[in-house]
């Protein structure tokens, strides 16, 4: 199982095969660095298990307010030792700032599998882009539940860039790389 369709299909993560092949050729290169991944809307933690999997050297945080998170559930993929399951909502941006707090502070990839809803999306891009590493990628799923949260993000005044050949990939996934270097940044 080396590549992420298998790896979401043996998780049971609800992902499509195009998640899957678009995710292998994004994040092939990373594959054996030492990152830090999170993703938001982790459901039953399938993903947390298939990025682990992948991602053998990744440090790997999951946000998701699903009660089907169980203990068991988490207390496996923490067996890991290198993830972690945060419980709460995506627009909280309290449990975002304890995160960034968690990490130190700096992502080279976020997914944002979340709520779907606008005001979601933004608070989270909102708290989170800047505490991505410069080349760092931000990913929306499902974009289509959402359409005016692209209007959003090219309003902000984030450094930013839309992947070419990516963005808006089948009004489904939208990803994002950072420019420029990264401000050093404290949560208080």
């Amino acid at each position: 199982m080396n590549n992420l369709k298998s790896l979401f299909r043996h998780h049971n993560v609800q992902k499509s095969d195009i998640h899957g092949d678009l995710y292998d050729r994004i994040f092939h290169t990373m594959r054996d660095k030492k990152i830090v991944f999170l993703e938001i809307g982790v459901y039953q933690g399938g993903s947390m298990r298939a990025w682990s999997d992948y991602f053998s050297e990744a440090a790997i945080y999951g946000l998701d307010n699903y009660a089907a998170i169980s203990k068991d559930i988490s207390e496996e993929i923490e067996n890991v030792g290198r993830a972690v399951i945060f419980k709460g909502q995506q627009e909280d941006e309290k449990i975002l700032k304890r995160i960034i707090d968690q990490v130190c502070g700096i992502f080279d990839v976020i997914i944002d599998d979340g709520g779907h809803q606008s005001l979601q999306i933004e608070t989270s891009f909102k708290v989170l882009f800047p505490f991505l590493a410069s080349d760092g990628l931000y990913i929306i799923e499902d974009l289509h539940l959402a359409p005016q949260t692209i209007e959003f993000i090219e309003s902000s005044d984030l450094n930013y860039k839309f992947c070419e050949g990516y963005d808006n990939f089948d009004k489904d996934i939208c990803v994002i790389r950072k420019k420029g270097a990264i401000k050093s940044q404290k949560i208080h």
